[in-house]
């Protein structure tokens, strides 16, 4: 994640819904394909699914703040 002037740049979803990680999870098997083993980085649906009731408050308090502190730093001309 980086800021360049006005512009935010992130490789990462701090927007996430419990209906984008169940569709996410179902094209699962087609992303991972070819990978064996898989990276240590990688979670499965199951994994992903046991946590999104614990982690998803937490991501959505995150994004509230990244980008209410983005949004203010915008200057209209």
């Amino acid at each position: 994640m980086f800021a360049c002037g006005l512009h935010l740049a992130m490789q990462c979803h701090v927007e996430m819904t419990p209906e984008m990680i169940e569709v996410w999870c179902k094209s699962w098997p087609a992303e991972v394909e070819g990978l064996n083993p898989l990276p240590s980085t990688v979670q499965t649906p199951e994994q992903m699914l046991m946590q999104v009731q614990d982690r998803l408050p937490a991501m959505r308090q995150l994004a509230d703040h990244l980008y209410s502190v983005w949004i203010r730093g915008l200057k209209s001309d």
